[in-house]
Protein backbone atom coordinates (compact mmCIF):
# COMPACT_ATOMS: atom_id res chain seq x y z
CA UNK A 1 0.00 0.00 0.00
CA UNK A 2 2.83 2.41 0.84
CA UNK A 3 4.49 1.62 -2.47
CA UNK A 4 1.28 2.44 -4.36
CA UNK A 5 0.98 5.71 -2.44
CA UNK A 6 4.57 6.63 -3.36
CA UNK A 7 3.89 5.89 -7.03
CA UNK A 8 0.77 8.07 -7.00
CA UNK A 9 2.62 10.92 -5.26
CA UNK A 10 5.51 10.65 -7.72
CA UNK A 11 3.09 10.73 -10.67
CA UNK A 12 1.39 13.83 -9.26
CA UNK A 13 4.75 15.49 -8.71
CA UNK A 14 5.89 14.77 -12.26
CA UNK A 15 2.59 15.97 -13.68
CA UNK A 16 2.90 19.19 -11.72
CA UNK A 17 6.40 19.73 -13.12
CA UNK A 18 5.28 19.27 -16.72
CA UNK A 19 4.76 22.37 -18.83
CA UNK A 20 1.33 23.81 -19.50
CA UNK A 21 -0.56 21.53 -21.92
CA UNK A 22 -0.61 22.97 -25.42
CA UNK A 23 2.29 25.36 -24.75
CA UNK A 24 5.52 24.46 -26.53
CA UNK A 25 8.71 26.11 -25.34
CA UNK A 26 10.85 27.01 -28.37
CA UNK A 27 14.19 28.77 -28.58
CA UNK A 28 13.33 32.41 -27.96
CA UNK A 29 9.52 32.13 -27.78
CA UNK A 30 6.60 29.99 -26.63
CA UNK A 31 4.08 28.46 -29.04
CA UNK A 32 0.42 28.17 -27.93
CA UNK A 33 -1.33 25.30 -29.80
CA UNK A 34 -4.51 25.20 -27.68
CA UNK A 35 -6.74 26.94 -30.29
CA UNK A 36 -6.69 24.84 -33.49
CA UNK A 37 -8.46 26.30 -36.53
CA UNK A 38 -11.39 24.23 -37.80
CA UNK A 39 -10.67 25.28 -41.40
CA UNK A 40 -7.35 23.45 -41.83
CA UNK A 41 -6.18 20.67 -44.13
CA UNK A 42 -3.25 18.22 -43.81
CA UNK A 43 -0.80 19.59 -46.45
CA UNK A 44 1.08 22.88 -46.56
CA UNK A 45 2.20 24.91 -49.57
CA UNK A 46 1.91 28.44 -48.20
CA UNK A 47 2.54 29.72 -44.69
CA UNK A 48 -0.06 32.30 -43.61
CA UNK A 49 0.72 34.83 -40.91
CA UNK A 50 -2.31 37.06 -40.44
CA UNK A 51 -2.10 40.76 -39.63
CA UNK A 52 -5.28 42.39 -38.41
CA UNK A 53 -6.33 45.69 -36.91
CA UNK A 54 -8.86 43.86 -34.69
CA UNK A 55 -8.04 43.21 -31.06
CA UNK A 56 -6.45 39.87 -30.27
CA UNK A 57 -9.56 38.14 -28.85
CA UNK A 58 -11.65 39.08 -31.92
CA UNK A 59 -8.87 37.92 -34.25
CA UNK A 60 -8.48 34.61 -32.40
CA UNK A 61 -12.23 33.95 -32.58
CA UNK A 62 -12.35 34.84 -36.31
CA UNK A 63 -9.31 32.76 -37.26
CA UNK A 64 -10.49 29.64 -35.44
CA UNK A 65 -13.96 29.42 -36.98
CA UNK A 66 -14.91 27.32 -40.04
CA UNK A 67 -14.63 30.07 -42.68
CA UNK A 68 -11.10 31.45 -42.34
CA UNK A 69 -7.84 30.51 -40.68
CA UNK A 70 -4.20 31.43 -40.34
CA UNK A 71 -1.18 29.32 -39.45
CA UNK A 72 -0.03 31.74 -36.77
CA UNK A 73 -1.47 34.71 -34.90
CA UNK A 74 0.97 37.13 -33.31
CA UNK A 75 -0.39 39.84 -30.99
CA UNK A 76 0.93 43.38 -31.41
CA UNK A 77 2.48 43.04 -27.95
CA UNK A 78 2.87 39.29 -27.32
CA UNK A 79 2.55 38.28 -23.67
CA UNK A 80 5.78 37.02 -22.16
CA UNK A 81 6.04 33.75 -20.27
CA UNK A 82 9.35 32.76 -18.74
CA UNK A 83 10.83 35.85 -20.48
CA UNK A 84 9.78 34.59 -23.94
CA UNK A 85 7.06 36.04 -26.20
CA UNK A 86 4.13 33.73 -26.95
CA UNK A 87 2.60 33.32 -30.41
CA UNK A 88 -0.45 31.22 -31.31
CA UNK A 89 -0.26 28.34 -33.80
CA UNK A 90 -3.77 27.85 -35.20
CA UNK A 91 -3.05 25.36 -38.01
CA UNK A 92 -0.71 22.38 -37.51
CA UNK A 93 2.66 22.68 -39.23
CA UNK A 94 1.70 20.68 -42.33
CA UNK A 95 -1.88 21.94 -42.63
CA UNK A 96 -3.65 24.16 -45.17
CA UNK A 97 -5.12 27.47 -44.13
CA UNK A 98 -8.34 28.85 -45.60
CA UNK A 99 -8.91 32.39 -46.84
CA UNK A 100 -12.33 34.03 -46.64
CA UNK A 101 -15.28 32.16 -48.15
CA UNK A 102 -13.46 28.84 -47.79
CA UNK A 103 -11.04 29.23 -50.72
CA UNK A 104 -7.76 27.47 -50.24
CA UNK A 105 -5.06 30.08 -49.99
CA UNK A 106 -2.57 27.71 -51.59
CA UNK A 107 -4.75 27.56 -54.72
CA UNK A 108 -4.73 31.36 -54.97
CA UNK A 109 -0.93 31.28 -55.17
CA UNK A 110 -0.73 28.29 -57.52
CA UNK A 111 -1.23 30.38 -60.70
Amino acid sequence: MKRMMRIVLLALLLTGCAGEKGIIDRDGYQLDTRHPAQAAYPRIKVLVIHYTADNFDVSLATLTDKEVSSHYLIPEQPPRYQHKPRIWQLVPGRGFSLARRGKLLARQYAH
